[in-house]
């Protein structure tokens, strides 16, 4: 049976060959003219689609990429660095407080005696 297509198909081609030898130049000619113009049409439609998407697609990374800088930002603090920027801040304060600097020289034995002050 595949024989028989491939026969059936050869004599169809010749036929449309032999037709297409009859046509005029002229008809010809423009026949091969609307052809390539539509070839063209192909080609400028497959290129307008390829930049379509580039746009869409570059602000898709940049928009993942604000996520995944968001997510991981170096500037947010570990637990470990929450406790530093509360002791720092306790020392901003003793820096600019009025208080004499002497009061925090025994700082251990005033949080002793507040710890202790109840079984005292």
């Amino acid at each position: 049976m595949n024989e028989n297509n491939q026969t059936l198909i050869d004599e169809i081609k010749d036929k449309l060959d032999q037709s297409c030898e009859q046509i005029e130049p002229r008809v010809r000619s423009r026949l091969t003219q609307m052809r390539y113009q539509a070839l063209d049409s192909i080609i400028d439609k497959a290129a307008h689609k390829q930049t379509y998407w580039l746009p869409i697609s570059a602000f898709a990374t940049a928009g993942l990429f604000a996520i995944v800088i968001f997510l991981n930002n170096p500037m947010k603090p570990s637990p470990g660095e929450a406790v530093t920027y509360v002791a720092l801040a306790d020392d901003m304060e003793i820096l600019y407080s009025n208080d004499a600097l002497e009061l925090y020289e025994d700082v251990e034995f005033y949080q002793w005696l507040e710890d202790n002050e109840a079984s005292i």
